[in-house]
């Protein structure tokens, strides 16, 4: 400083801090963007953040009367990772002039005295003295006299261009009052055992008819631990046939489905071959759910391991997709060849030390991640 004083640092200031802008100095817009020059990125970034609301806990400091200068401290949420800690920032500013000395913020770029955030707060303290929030109602300009701007105006309706409707009652009435409150989502994302027992009234009854139009039934209804009721046969309203499916099998491997191709048709070529495969290759709804039950532990079960042979997973989609350009002819044959390799599982699996590391702790870091879910969602757990 040019009196030679040495200023604190803002962390230290313990006490003296005040919320709310009443002491803001008179920062305008024209001293930020003076300020913020260098980064016009840093300004744009600024504002979002401050639009967004990540900015709070402005306080200011006046560190002594004696003194023309003035801190203002606050916080902000990072944009990237908002569960992580705000970034603590200030700004120096000459209280007469309004003209911004130095800043500093905990993030990366907060060394740089001119990060996104220390933008965000400039441009809070210069909106706060645009609107006059920081001087007192008897220093501004008498305001009853001018109307309200933010009030919504109505023109005046006649009487009989009013709608006036009939009181609903009933049925009808309980539909009509319940349609515009909130509702409540109530799926529930425990498991079974965890959840709590539902209990079905007349609202409920109601409500299904409404939506199915009348169309709805009962198959069949058991009071909960009542082992000696029975459902009523003898009133039925209409019987239907229902046909039960067959019993789901598990679907053939690629390379059994192959192998069974080429034993029934020995005397066809391999394109007829080819066509006959793709026909055959079809898998049901059931059968997939089938699949996804007998697969369970992926790399430690045998049947995941046969099932992969030949299939194009999710895992190299990618890898495929760019062999072949826009006419959908091979980029490079040989990669293409290795890629073909390792589809069908010529060669044993890729294992290493670290892979197998990761294997061996896995156990460990699913533990691990219940734990720590389990903090946050009651009856939390995490299966195979």
């Amino acid at each position: 400083m040019e009196s030679g004083i040495a200023l604190p640092y803002p962390g230290s200031l313990e006490e003296g801090w005040e919320e709310g802008s009443i002491n803001f100095p008179d920062v305008m817009e024209d001293v930020v963007d003076a300020y913020m020059q260098p980064l016009a990125k840093a300004m744009k970034h600024g504002k979002s953040l401050l639009d967004s609301g990540q900015l709070h806990s402005v306080k200011f400091h006046h560190i002594s009367t004696d003194l023309k200068y003035c801190f203002i401290h606050s916080r902000c949420v990072p944009e990237e990772k908002r569960s992580s800690d705000s970034y603590a920032l200030w700004v120096w500013i000459h209280k007469e002039n309004g003209k911004v000395l130095t800043a500093e913020c905990t993030c990366f770029a907060g060394l740089g005295e001119r990060c996104k955030h220390v933008a965000a707060l400039l441009l809070y303290i210069s909106r706060e003295v645009q609107l006059g929030h920081n001087k007192t109602c008897t220093s501004k300009p008498q305001q009853w006299h001018k109307p309200a701007t933010s009030r919504k105006r109505y023109s005046a309706p006649r009487m009989s261009d009013i709608p006036i409707k009939k009181v609903k009652k009933g049925r009808d009435s309980f539909l009509a009052e319940n349609k515009h409150k909130q509702k409540r989502s109530i799926f529930d994302p425990r498991a079974l055992h965890h959840r709590s027992p539902m209990m079905w009234t007349t609202e409920d009854w109601l409500k299904l008819a409404d939506a199915t139009e009348g169309n709805w039934g009962i198959l069949l209804y058991k009071v909960n631990n009542c082992s000696h009721c029975s459902p009523d046969i003898d009133h039925v309203v209409r019987q239907e046939l229902v046909e039960t499916t067959d019993q789901v099998t598990e679907p053939l491997t690629l390379t059994a489905l192959a192998a069974s191709v080429n034993e029934r048709y020995p005397d066809q070529n391999v394109d007829a071959k080819c066509k006959i495969f793709l026909d055959e290759l079809h898998i049901s709804l059931e059968q997939s759910c089938l699949l996804s039950q007998i697969a369970v532990g992926q790399a430690n079960n045998e049947a995941w391991n046969k099932h992969r042979i030949g299939r194009i997973t999710s895992s190299k989609v990618g890898a495929v997709l760019q062999k072949i350009d826009d006419k959908l002819k091979v980029r490079n044959p040989t990669s293409a060849e290795n890629l073909v390799i390792d589809i069908m599982q010529y060669k044993p699996p890729f294992k290493s030390k670290a892979t197998q590391w990761g294997i061996n702790k896995e156990p460990l870091a699913r533990k691990a991640y219940e734990q720590r879910c389990r903090k946050e969602h009651s009856h939390f757990s995490v299966s195979e």
